[in-house]
C-alpha cells in the first residue's frame, strides 16, 4: 500500500520495534513502522487477513481494537488520516469469532471466517460482504453450513468466479463457488 509492504499476524515486534506494531506493521524498504500514528499501531488480537479494496487497505482477524479504535474483527485503514475506521459494528459473535479471509470481488469486500453476524445481519454462514456503507447478506454458496459454525479460510477469484475454501463439509472437497447475488 503506497509502496509499502504490510504484514499481519501474531507478533509483538518487528525488527526490534516493540508494542506499536503488535500484529500489524508496515515495511517501507528500510524499516518496520506502525500502521497509524506511532501511538496507534497495535491490535489487541491476531490479524489473519489483509486485502486492498477500491485502493484502500482492510484488515481482518480476531481483534476488537486496532490502533485506538474499537473495531470488531475488521477495519479499514485511512492513509490520509493515518488512522483506522471500523466497518459498522463489524463481525460479532463468541470468543472464537474471527475473519480469516478478505477479497475484493464484484464491487464489494467479501469477508469469510467463523461468524454468524455482520453488523445487524444474523444467521450468516461465515460469509458477508461490505458494500462501502453497510454489511450485505450474500447468501449461502454451494453447501456452506447454514450458520457460521465452520470457517471459511480462503478466497480466490478464478476466471471471474469467486471460490471459498475452508473447514466445511459440502461434499465437494471443502470448496464452494459463489454464484452471485445478495439478499
Amino acid at each position: 500500500l503506497g509502496g509499502n509492504l504490510i504484514a499481519g499476524g501474531f507478533f509483538a515486534s518487528a525488527d526490534g520495534v516493540f508494542g506499536k506494531v503488535s500484529n500489524i506493521a508496515s515495511f517501507d524498504g528500510t524499516g518496520w513502522n506502525p500502521m497509524g500514528s506511532p501511538a496507534l499501531g497495535a491490535t489487541n488480537g491476531v490479524v489473519t487477513a489483509l486485502a486492498v479494496h477500491n485502493g484502500e487497505l482492510y484488515a481482518g482477524g480476531q481483534f476488537t481494537k486496532i490502533g485506538n479504535v474499537l473495531a470488531n474483527r475488521i477495519a479499514k485503514y485511512d492513509a490520509t488520516g493515518n488512522t483506522w475506521i471500523p466497518l459498522g459494528t463489524g463481525i460479532q459473535g463468541t470468543s472464537f469469532t474471527r475473519v480469516n479471509a478478505l477479497i475484493s470481488f464484484g464491487g464489494m469486500l467479501f469477508a469469510g471466517g467463523i461468524f454468524d453476524q455482520a453488523g445487524p445481519l444474523t444467521g450468516l454462514a461465515s460469509l458477508a460482504a461490505w458494500n462501502g456503507s453497510s454489511w450485505v447478506n450474500v447468501g449461502n454458496p454451494g453447501g456452506l453450513p447454514a450458520a457460521g459454525n465452520r470457517p471459511i479460510n480462503a478466497f480466490i477469484n478464478f476466471g471471474g468466479t469467486l471460490f471459498a475454501g475452508g473447514d466445511f463439509n459440502n461434499g465437494v472437497f471443502k470448496v464452494a463457488r459463489y454464484s452471485g447475488g445478495a439478499s
